[in-house]
């Protein structure tokens, strides 16, 4: 059974990675609108030297700027999807730790019960009896230690889920993080309206680059969710096999 504190911090490490990636992508569009001034001021600036040209250009300009807008929308909605799946994620803890905590300790205290050979004597059986008796002792014991082991695992198993999706929503931060930069950067060095197309392609590029980043970043935590699924399947065919037990089967009790 994985401690109590882990619990704890697993809970934290989540809400935590939950919490920044969400402020970062709440920073997507103030950003975003700060930068859609900056080019209407350029655009107001242009119209005092040349109206007709500044009217002509501002259309051009109008159609980029909505389709970066849905861009960025786009971004905002992939990364949110992957906030609200690891929201369900809280609720496996909880249930998971409470099961275990419920399981193990008398589990873990059957596991001394069937080691104890004093109660009744049975210590001092001889002859055939002796070793009926001991053959299921033994036998009692290998199971009900592989079940407290495979409750162990999956304790160890719901904080390893927890710590993938905490790690996932870090790693995704990241690229978000590094299209808020472009944002912020181009409305910075956005002076003229001869910068104003290159400020809309480089966001666009940021968004294009923010995408695969997270398409990355997805196709590698899919495969350590694989390996974790596939941990917890190892746990059942464990808990399952009864190769362990005499005869293939649960043995009998010891005072039969």
């Amino acid at each position: 059974m994985a401690p109590a504190g882990d619990k704890a911090a697993a809970d934290a490490t989540l809400q935590a990675a939950i919490d920044k990636l969400t402020g970062e992508i709440d920073r997507i569009s103030p950003e975003y609108d700060k930068l859609i001034d900056k080019i209407n001021s350029c655009l107001r600036d242009a119209s005092f030297v040349s109206p007709v040209g500044a009217y002509l250009f501002g259309r051009k300009v109008q159609g980029k700027v909505t389709e970066l807008g849905g861009a960025l929308k786009g971004v905002g909605d992939e990364v949110g999807k992957y906030l609200s799946a690891s929201v369900p994620v809280f609720s496996l803890i909880d249930r998971g730790f409470g099961w275990t905590d419920n399981v193990l300790p008398d589990l873990s205290g059957a596991v001394s019960v069937a080691r104890d050979i004093k109660p009744n004597a049975l210590h001092a059986w001889g002859g055939e009896a002796g070793r009926a008796y001991l053959e299921k002792r033994w036998g009692q014991e290998k199971g009900l230690q592989g079940t407290t082991n495979v409750v162990k695992d999956t304790g160890q198993w719901l904080v390893d889920i927890a710590a993938l999706n905490a790690k996932f929503l870090v790693d995704l931060t990241q690229p978000v993080i590094d299209l808020i930069e472009a944002i912020v950067e181009a409305a910075i060095e956005l002076w003229s309206v001869i910068g104003v197309l290159e400020a809309i392609d480089t966001i666009a590029a940021a968004v294009a680059d923010c995408l695969g980043a997270v398409l990355e970043i997805l196709k590698e935590a899919t495969k350590h969710m694989a390996d974790s699924v596939s941990g917890l399947s190892q746990a059942k065919i464990i808990v399952n096999n009864n190769d362990v037990f005499p005869g293939g089967k649960w043995p009998q009790a010891v005072n039969r």
